[in-house]
């Protein structure tokens, strides 16, 4: 908390910030119904607009990206309704078997619920390196495709 800010601030700023780390470990958890819960109807997400097309865009992304598995850092909210952070994205390699890696920061949009009503790329994502393997604190999964309920 902010000595200087108002109470309201802060603790509107703390609840995105909860909320946006809970996006994160949703996402490592390839848990597209709870990321689900958390989206605004009319929501836009990687360009895709409204739930339906957003958590089937995040279901293409995982076949894309097997066992992907997110690294977040230098969070921040540079306003009341966003909060945005810097990541390393790891997965395997379809081909090799390998690890890939590439960096970028993103931030997401909140509405006066805390659900998320945009995310963007604030840093395009890096050109892929092989790196050795996935960070030591990483637990990669294997996405399954399931339809969420709503």
């Amino acid at each position: 908390l902010v000595p200087e800010q108002p109470m309201a601030t802060q603790l509107r700023a703390a609840a995105l910030m909860a909320a946006a780390w809970r996006y994160g470990d949703l996402s490592n958890a390839h848990d597209l119904q709870g990321i689900g819960a958390m989206i605004a109807p009319a929501a836009t997400l990687y360009g895709n607009t409204g739930k339906a097309a957003i958590l089937d865009g995040m279901r293409r992304f995982r076949h894309t990206y097997p066992k992907v598995w997110w690294t977040f850092r230098d969070w921040h909210a540079p306003s009341l309704n966003e909060v945005e952070f810097a990541f390393d994205r790891y997965w395997t390699d379809s081909a090799t078997g390998g690890v890939l890696m590439c960096t970028a920061a993103e931030v997401i949009g909140f509405d006066a619920d805390a659900r998320m009503v945009s995310i963007t790329y604030t840093e395009a994502p890096s050109a892929p390196v092989q790196v050795p393997g996935y960070p030591p604190d990483a637990s990669p999964l294997d996405f399954v495709d399931a339809e969420p309920s709503d």
